[in-house]
C-alpha cells in the first residue's frame, strides 16, 4: 500500500504537470501537447513490454528495476529543460515507467496477498494509491507556488517513486500457484 500510495504520487504529479511545466521551460503550447501525447505513447509501450517482461521475469526485480527507472526520468526531465530533444525522450520514458509500473505492481499486489483477503488488500492498495493521487499534484502545486521550479520540484518528486521501489522489495510474496 506505501509502494503503490508513493509510486501514484510521483506518476500523477508528473501526468499533471508535464504540460505546464514544459510551456514554462519555454516551449510552444503545441510543443507541451505534443509531449503529452508522447507521454501516452510511451506508457502504452511501457504496459506491452512491462508486461510481457514480467510473464517471463521475476516481476519484483522488474517492478524494481522499471520503478528506480521513473524516478531518474523524472530527476532528467526536471534538468532538460533547455532541450526539447531531451524533453521529449524523457516524457516516453517516463509514460514507459508509469504504464509499465502500474502492471509490475498490480502483479506484485495480486501476489502480495493471500487468497482470502486479496480483494480487500488490493482495495486498500488502490485506495492508498488515489491518495498518491492526489497528493503528488497538489505537493507539486505548493513547491512550484514557493517558485522552488521545475528541477527541484521535479527531484522531490522523484523521490516517493523511487522509495515505493525499495519499499516493493521488502514486501513478502505469497506463493501464487499453491493457492489454486
Amino acid at each position: 500500500q506505501v509502494s503503490y500510495f508513493l509510486y501514484m504520487m510521483s506518476s500523477y504529479f508528473f501526468l499533471n504537470w508535464n504540460n505546464q511545466l514544459t510551456t514554462e521551460a519555454g516551449f510552444s503550447d503545441t510543443g507541451g501537447i505534443s509531449i503529452a501525447i508522447l507521454t501516452q505513447l510511451g506508457g502504452i509501450s511501457g504496459g506491452i513490454i512491462i508486461g510481457w517482461l514480467s510473464s517471463r521475469l521475476p516481476f519484483r526485480p522488474v517492478a524494481t528495476a522499471i520503478l528506480v527507472l521513473m524516478g531518474l526520468a523524472i530527476t532528467g526531465f526536471g534538468a532538460a529543460a533547455s532541450s526539447y530533444a531531451l524533453t521529449v525522450i524523457l516524457s516516453v520514458i517516463i509514460g514507459f515507467s508509469i504504464f509499465g509500473g502500474a502492471v509490475v505492481l498490480y502483479a506484485t499486489g495480486a501476489a502480495t496477498f493471500p487468497a482470502r483477503v486479496r480483494a480487500t488488500g488490493m482495495g486498500l492498495s488502490m485506495s492508498a494509491g488515489r491518495l498518491g493521487s492526489f497528493f503528488g499534484p497538489f505537493v507539486a502545486g505548493q513547491l512550484l507556488g514557493a517558485d522552488l521550479g521545475r528541477m527541484t520540484t521535479c527531484l522531490l518528486l522523484a523521490v516517493p517513486v523511487v522509495v515505493s521501489a525499495f519499499t516493493l522489495v521488502r514486501v513478502p510474496l505469497t506463493p501464487l500457484k499453491d493457492e489454486i
